[in-house]
């Protein structure tokens, strides 16, 4: 074999492996494009499934939104229905309590706690008062000085029975005239040089003491004043001397105001359990005022 026929039978064998090999990559890409094919046929298949599910999902996502919204309105509606009748159901018993309290027979209060009640409100208003000053010291005469008028205004009212005298608490207004009251002392303590059971200092100043009382005090505690006031006339320093040193005569010479000191002694107990006459002795020994 010449050479010329070596090299022509070695092109034939280059373009045969050259065919073979066409042929070979011929096949891998048909088999590759089948390949695809069948993946991208099997990925839009997917994702079509993917799509259903997902309308299905807002489907079931709108349903159960629909759902939750009725079951509200549901409730409201029962709840509101409940409320109506419970609210229809406290009106009533509302309705039913204030008719009995309407029938209800009023409490009656033992007169003589009544009475005894009003006579410690005003004795521990004038120990309030009394007792003015932070430094100790106190107005034993002013206090007599206001007995001679309310021992006749007020507590003979009292201890007659007259309920429009009659106090069952403390009135609100009673830290004010202790204030007042107070101030009154401290004027006289610097404007007096004696005591109020001087006759002269009685003389000039209970008349003075008698009209506060009559145009300021009792009005605050009272609410209102009584042109009766005016006509009422103060013990003298002599009767006024004879309560204070004479306690064996007062049955005697002041029965009222004596029965009004015996219904105090004996109901003292219930007084504090029954009025706020606690609450109100601490608060005007927080509130006296300081000495000239």
């Amino acid at each position: 074999m010449g050479v010329q026929q070596d090299i022509d039978y070695r092109w034939r064998r280059l373009d045969a492996e050259h065919e073979k090999q066409e042929k070979a990559l011929e096949a891998i890409d048909q088999n590759i494009g089948e390949k695809f094919l069948k993946i991208k046929k099997a990925l839009m298949d997917l994702n079509r499934d993917l799509e259903v599910r997902t309308r299905q999902f807002e489907t079931a996502g709108r349903q159960k939104e629909k759902i939750v919204q009725e079951l509200a309105e549901l409730y409201k509606k029962l709840y509101a229905k409940q409320i109506e009748e419970q609210e229809q159901e406290i009106a009533e018993l509302k309705a039913r309590l204030e008719e009995l309290e309407i029938n209800k027979e009023p409490e009656v209060e033992d007169p003589s706690l009544v009475k005894a009640k009003t006579v410690a409100i005003f004795d521990s208003i004038l120990f309030a008062i009394e007792n003015w000053s932070t430094d100790g010291d106190t107005a034993p005469d002013f206090s007599l000085a206001c007995q001679s008028i309310l021992f006749p205004l007020v507590y003979s009212q009292v201890m007659n029975g007259n309920e429009h005298y009659f106090l069952k608490t403390v009135p609100t207004a009673s830290i004010e005239v202790v204030k007042r009251g107070r101030e009154y002392v401290k004027f006289i303590r610097g404007t007096c040089q004696v005591g109020l059971t001087d006759p002269e200092a009685w003389s000039v100043h209970v008349p003075m003491i008698a009209k506060w009382w009559v145009n300021d005090a009792l009005p605050l505690l009272y609410g209102a004043r009584d042109d009766v006031w005016e006509r009422i006339t103060p013990l003298t320093l002599e009767a006024i001397m004879s309560w204070r040193d004479k306690p064996a005569s007062r049955a005697l010479e002041f029965p009222l105001v004596f029965d009004a000191m015996d219904l105090l002694d004996r109901h003292r107990e219930e007084i504090r359990e029954k009025t706020n006459l606690p609450e109100f002795t601490r608060e005007t020994l927080n509130t006296r005022l300081e000495a000239n």
